[in-house]
């Protein structure tokens, strides 16, 4: 329940500024998503934070997409429903999506 990039992600972040480093101009929203687990308020801020973490992390690496953080908290989930913890990791994830 942190914001906090983990550093078994700091290669996924790698991967991601090279793909953006790519194509510069294109605009890229960064959403972030949780599980159900919480109240919906904290979930979409929780999310949000991490979104923000997020684009923190790629800005500091060099990124010059445009870049839009959105937390969708438990909104959106992949998988319903979110009642075990297998469905509930699914579900916590962050989607790169081109705008």
């Amino acid at each position: 329940a942190t914001a906090d990039i983990v550093p078994e992600s700091l290669p996924v972040l790698d991967r991601m500024t090279a793909l953006l480093a790519a194509a510069p101009g294109t605009a890229i929203e960064i959403g972030v998503h949780t599980d159900t687990r919480g109240s919906a308020e904290a979930n979409r801020a929780l999310s949000q934070a991490r979104a923000d973490g997020v684009l923190d992390a790629l800005i500091q690496r060099g990124v010059v997409n445009p870049l839009v953080a959105r937390g969708f908290g438990e909104s959106r989930p992949a998988v319903v429903p979110d009642d075990t913890p297998l469905t509930q990791e699914v579900n916590r994830r962050v989607e790169l999506r081109v705008l």
